[in-house]
């Protein structure tokens, strides 16, 4: 996770998630890593500071197996920013609504699915 401040309450966020997505009716797992980019705004200048965040995010994927996942979408965020003495924690809630699949596949279940909410902890240092 890197993140640039443009002000004390707004910055620019990008960071980099490795997931493996798995499919409900098959064994098939492919390898992802995301690439979210996002606009960050503090909603508070107080030590424990709610923000929001929203921008695209991007997939790049390995180990297919027949299937070919969407590679961008749109994501937000809400959460917490925490200050501790020598690491900030960052809990908060992801949502993230990818574009359609592609490619061939063999069998029809193995379409990802478009939505995807997750609650997450980043730790920045």
């Amino acid at each position: 996770m890197g993140e640039f401040r443009m002000s004390l309450k707004s910055s620019i966020e990008i960071e980099s998630l490795y997931r493996r997505l798995r499919f409900r009716e098959s064994p098939d797992v492919v390898l992802t890593w995301e690439f979210p980019i996002l606009a960050k705004y503090k909603l508070s200048s107080r030590r424990f500071a709610p923000f929001v965040a929203a921008g695209p995010v991007f997939r790049a994927t390995g180990n297919l197996n027949n299937v070919d996942p969407s590679h961008w979408g749109m994501t937000s965020a809400l959460g917490l920013d925490i200050p501790m003495k020598r690491v900030r924690l960052l809990p908060g809630f992801r949502y993230a609504r990818w574009s359609q699949d592609v490619g061939t596949r063999i069998v029809p279940q193995q379409f990802t699915k478009l939505d995807q909410l997750e609650l997450l902890a980043g730790f920045s240092f």
